[in-house]
């Protein structure tokens, strides 16, 4: 079954082209939140001819958008064991970050997950000869998104506090988590069970001002593997050769500009920093904070990086006697 929450009726078709890669013999579920946009896809679904069995679509709220509109408008689906896959998808934007930021976001998520008919074939057959593959999706977006390092941003209470509800043990992961960032994949329904089965209702997701870091929609998002996990199931990220190259030149390049002011090779430079500890928001301040906690024996930090904390502290000190001149003078 495909699952497909769409907010932006204009993006129908373009979803519905890479729902058409897959293999025919699926189901079709869209959800939106208003009779108007229903009438409208519907009238799309009727004119295309794709590979779909069956098509529906249902009216949901769109408090939470696609989390909602999965857990809760479709908690019957899921849990119906009429099912062995399932292909969740939604019409994504990200106008907030930018046009070009949102655009690569969107490509991302969608050419990684359904990109041709051989390549949905692929990922298809990768579940038929792994049995414990429990989930698939795009690898963590970092190009055009400060991710990496980060990717709990302010979820991590909210995260516990569910898996405690949910009886997860799996250990989370410190850093970043394992997570569908854009929340689209492909599972076993099986797999999701521990996270489908909890009666989540609308109310639970709060309005248009909840949908934000920390709240429930983004704290969900990074619940499913672990999620699958507790129940003995793994999961694989999935792309494209062509994206691997784009992502792989963009760390090969952000490794080498760090690299450049952190000394020793890459396993130094892990231990190194996570000694100093967490630099706050990369002010000069945090900077030497962090280079303060340092043992002696590793501040022997590269020139270029004292010449630069000591061109901060010496801006900073101008700043502040312009400041107090112009006090004086007013």
């Amino acid at each position: 079954v495909v699952i497909t929450h769409i907010y932006y009726v204009e993006m129908t078709d373009e979803i519905l082209d890479h729902v058409d890669t897959l293999p025919s013999g699926y189901d079709l579920v869209v959800t939106t939140p208003e009779e108007e946009r229903a009438v409208a896809i519907r009238e799309i679904l009727d004119r295309r001819d794709g590979g779909a069995r069956s098509h529906e679509v249902r009216v949901v709220e769109n408090d939470g958008r696609d989390q909602s509109a999965f857990l809760v408008g479709c908690r019957d689906i899921l849990l119906s064991g009429k099912y062995d896959l399932v292909v969740k998808l939604h019409s994504k934007k990200t106008p907030q970050d930018g046009f070009n930021v949102g655009r690569h976001f969107k490509r991302q998520q969608f050419d990684n997950l359904l990109n041709s008919e051989g390549y949905s074939a692929n990922l298809i057959a990768l579940f038929q000869r792994e049995p414990g593959l429990g989930m698939a999706y795009p690898p963590t977006i970092h190009i055009g998104y400060p991710t990496m390092g980060r990717g709990w941003w302010s979820n991590k209470p909210g995260y516990e506090r569910i898996a405690e509800t949910l009886g997860l043990h799996v250990p989370p992961d410190e850093i970043s988590p394992l997570a569908p960032y854009g929340s689209m994949f492909i599972a076993r329904p099986a797999a999701l069970r521990l996270l489908v089965q909890h009666p989540w209702k609308y109310e639970d997701f709060g309005g248009a001002e909840a949908y934000r870091d920390g709240g429930l929609a983004h704290v969900l998002e990074r619940v499913p593997s672990y999620a699958a996990g507790e129940l003995g199931y793994h999961t694989r990220t999935v792309c494209t050769t062509e994206y691997l190259s784009i992502s792989h030149t963009a760390f090969d390049y952000n490794l080498d500009q760090m690299s450049t002011t952190i000394p020793g090779d890459t396993v130094e430079q892990i231990h190194f920093l996570k000694r100093a500890g967490y630099v706050g928001s990369g002010s000069w301040r945090d900077f030497v904070n962090m280079y303060a906690r340092l043992n002696p024996a590793d501040r022997s930090l590269p020139r270029r990086v004292l010449r630069k904390v000591r061109t901060l502290l010496s801006g900073a000190r101008r700043r502040v006697a312009r400041a107090v001149r112009h006090w004086r003078h007013s």
